[in-house]
């Protein structure tokens, strides 16, 4: 799945809109890391947000059922 496709679930965003984010944030990456990392490097990357937000998920549902 490409950063792109991550981008478009429940954010409002489309087409455009989501190109021009993507483009926007990757230049914002690149100033910060003071590297420049190509596009097709950034598509390759993991994605960590996604999986720090699974982490986190599964730990709430552990946790639920514990309660349970």
């Amino acid at each position: 799945m490409s950063e792109a496709d991550r981008l478009r679930p429940g954010d409002g965003l489309v087409g455009d809109e989501v190109a021009k984010r993507l483009r926007a944030d990757r230049e914002v990456a690149r100033r910060n890391m003071g590297v420049d990392v190509s596009d097709e490097e950034f598509d390759r990357a993991p994605d960590i947000l996604g999986n720090i937000y699974n982490i986190a998920a599964e730990r709430l549902r552990a946790a639920r059922g514990a309660e349970g």
